[in-house]
C-alpha cells in the first residue's frame, strides 16, 4: 500500500511540475487581459460621455473641442501622464491616447485607442495590449406637440358676446361671401342689408341659437341667413345649429397656444431667426408686414423698426428677411402682394396678443390667424383664407370673399421650432 502512495504522490508532483507553467501563463495572461478589460471600460465610458456631449455642438463647430474637454475630464483621474493626440492608429506607448471623431449632420463617432503595460505577456515579447472603445451619438428632435386647443376646429371662432346691432361677432357687408367649415360664434352675426352669403358647415353658439343671432333683416324684413351651397336659405336655423357653450379664447384658458407662445418668447433671437419667427411683446408697438421678394411663402417682412438686429439675423437687412411665424403685441397689417402663392401644407401663423389684424389680401392664403383681444378684418375682393380665425370679432368688406376651415395645428410637419428640446442618443 506504501509504495502505491508514493507512486501516487510521485504521478501528482510530476502532473504539477507539467501543468505549474500553464498555470502560471494563465494566471499572467488573465491578469493582463484583466488589465486591459478595465482600461477598454474605462475608455468606453469616456467615449460615450464624449459623444454625447460633443454630438449638442454639431451645429455650433465646437465639437471636437468639447470631445477633447470631457475625454480628459473622465480619464485624467486615472491617466495623470496620459497624452491627448488625434489618430487613427494604435499607439506604441501605453500612457498615449489617440482620439478621432467623425461627425456628420447629426451624427458624432468618437474612437478611442490606446495601450496597456503588458506584464506577463512581456516573457513573450508582447510589451503592449491595444485596447480600443468607440462611441456614437445622434442628434433628435422630441416630438412636441402643436396646439389642440378647440377653438382652432372651426373655420371661425369669435368670442364677443354682444347681440347688438352695432357691435355684431360676424359683419359680413357683402354677397357672394362663402364659409366652408363650421362657426362657433358667443354673438350675433350681421349681414348688410339683403345680402345673401353661403355656408357649407354648421353654427355653434353660446346660447341657445334663434332669430336673434341675425341681427338685422332684410327690407322685407324676413331675417337674414346664409344659404346652403345648393342655393337654399336656411328656413329653421336650429337646424343649423349646436349649443356648444362659451367660446373662451383667452390665452391662457388654452394651453396649447400658450405653451407654443411661451416656446417662441424664450427662444433666443438668433434661433427664431433660423425658424423664420418674429417675436415682439414690446407693449402699443403696431406692424405692417407686406412682402420681402424672398420668393419664400409667405414671404413676409416687417417694415420699419424692427427688434431684430443685423447681427442677430446673420447679417440679413430687414427688407430680405421673411417670417413664417408673426407674434406681437399690438396690432398687425399684412400684405401678401408679391407672395408666391402657398402649396396645401404651407402655412402663416399671425398672433396679435393684445390687437387686431387686418389681412389685405387678394391671393390664396394659408393661414392660422389669432386675435384673442381683438378683430380680424379680411380685405380684399375675393379673397380666399384656408385656416382658422380666432378672435373677439370678424370683419369681411368685399364680396366674393371665402373661407375654408382646416386645421394646419394638426399638420404632421408642425411649425418652425415647434419640434422640441434637442435630444441625443447613444446608438449601436
Amino acid at each position: 500500500m506504501k509504495g502505491h502512495r508514493r507512486g501516487q504522490q510521485g504521478a501528482i508532483l510530476v502532473l504539477t511540475a507539467f501543468l505549474l507553467p500553464f498555470i502560471i501563463a494563465f494566471t499572467g495572461m488573465a491578469v493582463d487581459f484583466g488589465s486591459a478589460y478595465v482600461r477598454r471600460s474605462q475608455l468606453q465610458n469616456a467615449a460615450d460621455a464624449a459623444a454625447l456631449a460633443g454630438a449638442y455642438h454639431l451645429d455650433d463647430n465646437q465639437a471636437d473641442d468639447v470631445v477633447l474637454k470631457y475625454l480628459k475630464t473622465n480619464l485624467d483621474p486615472h491617466f495623470t501622464s496620459y497624452s491627448y493626440q488625434t489618430g487613427d492608429d494604435f499607439p506604441d506607448k501605453f500612457e498615449t491616447l489617440n482620439y478621432h471623431t467623425d461627425k456628420q449632420k447629426d451624427e458624432l463617432d468618437v474612437t478611442l485607442r490606446s495601450s496597456v503595460e503588458a506584464s506577463f505577456l512581456k516573457l513573450f515579447d508582447i510589451d503592449t495590449i491595444p485596447v480600443y472603445a468607440t462611441a456614437k451619438a445622434k442628434v433628435s428632435k422630441e416630438k412636441e406637440s402643436l396646439p389642440t386647443d378647440d377653438m382652432f376646429n372651426y373655420a371661425i371662432t369669435v368670442a364677443n358676446k354682444s347681440y347688438e346691432t352695432g357691435n355684431p361677432s360676424i359683419f359680413m357687408v357683402s354677397s357672394g361671401m362663402n364659409i366652408k367649415g363650421n362657426i362657433l360664434t358667443n354673438g350675433s352675426i350681421l349681414f348688410w342689408n339683403d345680402r345673401v352669403n353661403t355656408l357649407d358647415g354648421k353654427i355653434y353658439s353660446a346660447v341657445p341659437l334663434n332669430k336673434q343671432v341675425w341681427s338685422n333683416k332684410a327690407w322685407d324684413n324676413k331675417p337674414l341667413a346664409f344659404a346652403t351651397p345648393d342655393g337654399k336659405t336656411f328656413t329653421d336655423i336650429h337646424d343649423y345649429n349646436k349649443n356648444n357653450g362659451i367660446a373662451d379664447i383667452r390665452i391662457d384658458s388654452n394651453s396649447g397656444i400658450e405653451k407654443m407662445i411661451r416656446n417662441y418668447r424664450d427662444m433666443a433671437i438668433k434661433d427664431r431667426e433660423k425658424e423664420h419667427i418674429y417675436y415682439d411683446d414690446r407693449p402699443n408697438k403696431d406692424y405692417n408686414f407686406s412682402s420681402s421678394h424672398a420668393g419664400v411663402y409667405p414671404d413676409l417682412c416687417p417694415q420699419g423698426d424692427t427688434i431684430v438686429s443685423i447681427d442677430d439675423a446673420g447679417g440679413i437687412p430687414p427688407e430680405n428677411r421673411y417670417y413664417r411665424v408673426i407674434i406681437v403685441s399690438g396690432n398687425i397689417s399684412a400684405s401678401f402682394e408679391h407672395s408666391p402663392p402657398p402649396k396645401d401644407n404651407e402655412y402663416l401663423v399671425l398672433i396679435s396678443l393684445h390687437g387686431s389684424i387686418t389681412v389685405p389680401n387678394d391671393i390664396p392664403l394659408n393661414a392660422m390667424i389669432y386675435a384673442p383681444e381683438g378683430t380680424v378684418t379680411i380685405n380684399g375682393n375675393a379673397a380666399h383664407v384656408r385656416g382658422s380665425i380666432v378672435a373677439q370679432t370678424l370683419y369681411m368688406s368685399s364680396g366674393g370673399q371665402k373661407i375654408t376651415g382646416y386645421n394646419f395645428f394638426k399638420e404632421e410637419s408642425g411649425l418652425p421650432g415647434t419640434s422640441g428640446e434637442k435630444k441625443v442618443s447613444l446608438i449601436k
